[in-house]
């Protein structure tokens, strides 16, 4: 998000640097002002507290190029995808920059932090770190007590709770979404210096695409009917109390309307400011922070304020929406989906996954209608009681899936969201995308079976990835499953949407289907009907009994002879950690002696952030160079712009080469070819002890005095043309 200078001293006051209410936080600071330019900065005095917090930046979609308008990621505009923040008790939300690339940062929304003194809190709404990093100093504060709107729909009262149960309540606030949450919509008109003037929609418009009949209104799909359809009325948005403060700001059908008129917007970007600035209207006209005014806060900015359609603050309350956008069905859904700990929806890249809200959004204020896809579906727990499990001990699994739309006319027992658990984070989840009623107008995978990837065990946030859409008699499988050695084999048998409810007919199976599936050297026959492999005697000199015996090694039989402890070879890793876009690297290891490529990612391949699954390659021991080559396609190496990635080579556990701060391709190289050991001997030797010695001397010298007389006569005329040629050469 590009942000400008805000030039005027009442923002500096709004930043309330030197004294504000008590509900504000003060952000005690030195003055710091260029009298040339009218800028005025603060330097911290004192550390500062806040809650740390994540914001993603969506941007308009492009069909005909199937791209995100001003994505920095991915097109020409140097514009960020990701913003860190850090949200105030006051409600200012500041946005950092300057931070040290090399923090670790905590999980968005999860954590308070302290910015250290010495930081610079600007006029714009950021506060410049300095190459500095935060300090966690612990998990999210309580919000405070609001009895017209507690964030569970009713209020707690008792003993407060110790701060390991607060935290557990954070957690189960998060997950569990059901219930009633409360919407404030903050309409904010901008007359200041570079006036951008007033939203387009006014403060009764945007309440009833916002809310529909909920105020009165006639909008038939917004924020508030589409949750509740989603959730099957489980999960439920409702306008902020109507509530009368002072200056004649009043809070009316969930919208509140405010005039910035002192943030300076001449070159743009300004919505951090005016964001500032209405936060602090609010403060004095309510006397309350912001954020307690409502559990969710969508700031509708006017036109030219902003980059980018919208942001939203991950497992946070606030969302900030461009002009129009704040009235679009699908970018609603879409950032509160973010407050709610939901990631994008990917498929060969970012947004792409249009069977759900989590893709990219529509500038159409009510369509497309449609829910979320499995992970999302699966960490909302709408349909929990209709969620099953399969691990790769259960062997078989054989149902029907029901799509989520016709969840009421389901039963017991029955199954809407498939898991394909695994033991780490990341597990596969199956749904019948049934295209009807609140899903009508799903953009992918109609009536289709989809299967998607995402980690965070289903309940934390993570961004997931369309692995296939299968018709009828389509099948999807995956390799080594969960580690247990056999291939997971999902396929469709059937989809009947002439049944009430439609479904579709799966089967899946991770275990034997006969004696090929199974060790045949260790002794292992297939049990056909139990899916196991069941044991019996090994077979001797066969690759597969468990024992390493003459003649096999780690390349020809890698089950048993283990490369490190074989001598005569090496082990190869590539260890490599992407950044928050794995699809734009790629690497390969190349022996410069053979020319051969011994392991390689190709761009596109790696389609999860961070860590990726270790390359391992045994090698028989040769003197050899091996090259390192480590791409990214959009320049910016896999450290430190948009996250923290790394790679290191290690051979027999050493690291050869290790790096992550590159701009499009590094080139690194170890080893070296030298001469091949076995050459030199055979080489040297024959060659120059028979042509020295045998040629000359001998023959020639010694049989010429005695033999030549007495054999003259006779043997002279045949011997000698026939023996002369053949020895001189020869030697």
């Amino acid at each position: 998000m590009k942000f400008t200078w805000c030039l005027s001293s009442w923002l500096l006051a709004s930043l309330r640097l030197d004294s504000v209410a008590a509900a504000s936080s003060h952000l005690r600071g030195i003055d710091k002002s260029d009298a040339s330019s009218n800028i005025h900065d603060r330097v911290l005095k004192e550390d500062e507290e806040g809650e740390f917090v994540v914001a993603h930046i969506q941007y308009e979609h492009i069909e005909s190029r199937r791209g995100l308008q001003g994505n920095s990621g991915r097109n020409t505009n140097d514009q960020p995808d990701e913003m860190m923040t850090l949200v105030m008790d006051s409600g200012l939300i500041y946005t950092l920059e300057g931070v040290d690339p090399n923090w670790r940062r905590p999980e968005s929304g999860k954590a308070r932090v302290s910015i250290g003194a010495g930081a610079t809190v600007k006029s714009n709404g950021r506060i410049n770190l300095n190459g500095g990093m935060p300090s966690v100093v612990g998990g999210p504060k309580k919000p405070k007590k609001n009895k017209d709107h507690p964030i569970f729909g009713r209020d707690l009262e008792g003993t407060p709770p110790t701060e390991e149960q607060q935290a557990n309540l954070e957690n189960l606030r998060r997950q569990l979404q059901d219930g009633t949450r409360s919407v404030l919509a903050v309409r904010i008109n901008h007359t200041g210096s570079g006036a951008k003037g007033n939203t387009s929609a006014d403060a009764a418009t945007i309440a009833n695409n916002i809310f529909g009949d909920e105020v009165g209104g006639n909008d038939p799909v917004n924020l508030h009917s589409q949750y509740e359809a989603c959730s099957h009325g489980k999960f439920l948005f409702k306008p902020a109390p109507n509530q009368v403060g002072n200056s004649g700001v009043s809070i009316v059908d969930g919208v509140v309307e405010v005039t910035a008129s002192s943030t300076d917007c001449t070159d743009g970007g300004c919505d951090g400011a005016l964001r500032t600035e209405a936060s602090n209207i609010l403060l004095d006209a309510f006397g309350q922070s912001v954020q307690n005014l409502a559990t969710h806060v969508m700031f509708c900015v006017p036109p030219g304020s902003m980059s980018g359609i919208a942001y939203a603050g991950v497992n946070s309350w606030y969302s900030v929406y461009s002009d129009k956008w704040c009235q679009y069905v699908s970018v609603q859904l879409h950032e509160i989906g973010h407050n709610l700990g939901y990631g994008h929806s990917n498929e060969n890249g970012s947004y792409q996954d249009q069977s759900g809200m989590m893709g990219f959004s529509y500038s159409q204020s009510d369509s497309p209608i449609m829910c979320f896809n499995g992970p999302k579906s699966w960490k909302a727990g709408w349909y929990s009681d209709r969620h099953t499990v399969f691990n790769q001990q259960d062997l078989t699994w054989a149902g029907q899936v029901f799509g989520q739309a016709d969840y009421p006319a389901t039963n017991e027992g029955d199954t809407v969201l498939l898991k394909l658990n695994t033991a780490s984070s990341t597990d596969y989840y199956v749904q019948f995308n049934r295209k009807i009623g609140n899903n009508s107008g799903t953009n992918e995978g109609g009536n289709q079976v989809l299967v998607t990837r995402a980690g965070g065990e289903g309940t934390s946030y993570s961004e997931s990835e369309l692995l296939a859409k299968l018709n009828a008699g389509g099948s999807f499988s995956l390799e080594n499953f969960d580690n247990s050695g056999f291939e997971l084999r999902l396929t469709v048998n059937s989809i009947n949407l002439s049944a009430t409810p439609a479904y579709a007919d799966i089967t899946v199976q991770s275990g034997c289907v006969s004696n090929a599936d199974c060790n045949t050297c260790g002794g292992e026959t297939c049990g056909i009907e139990s899916g196991v492999c069941e044991a019996g005697t090994p077979l001797d000199n066969c690759c597969g009994n468990g024992v390493c015996e003459a003649g096999e090694n780690p390349i020809s039989c890698p089950s048993e002879c283990v490369c490190s402890n074989t001598p005569g070879y090496s082990l190869f890793e590539v260890e490599v950690i992407t950044d928050n876009y794995p699809g734009e690297t790629s690497w390969s290891l190349k022996n410069m002696c053979t020319g051969n490529v011994m392991g390689s990612k190709a761009q596109g391949s790696m389609t999860t952030t961070g860590p990726q699954p270790d390359a391992q390659f045994c090698v028989e021991n040769v003197n050899a160079e091996l090259e390192f080559t480590i791409s990214d396609t959009y320049g910016d190496g896999v450290c430190c712009s948009y996250g923290l990635g790394s790679y290191k080579v290690k051979q027999d556990g050493v690291v050869m080469i290790s790096g992550g701060e590159f701009a499009s391709t590094e080139i690194e190289s170890f080893g070296s070819c030298g001469p091949p050991p076995a050459t030199p001997n055979p080489t040297n030797n024959p060659t120059s002890l028979p042509t020295s010695n045998p040629t000359t001397p001998l023959p020639t010298a010694n049989p010429t005095t005695e033999p030549t007389n007495p054999m003259t006569t006779e043997p002279t005329a045949n011997p000698t043309p026939s023996p002369t040629p053949s020895p001189t050469p020869n030697p």
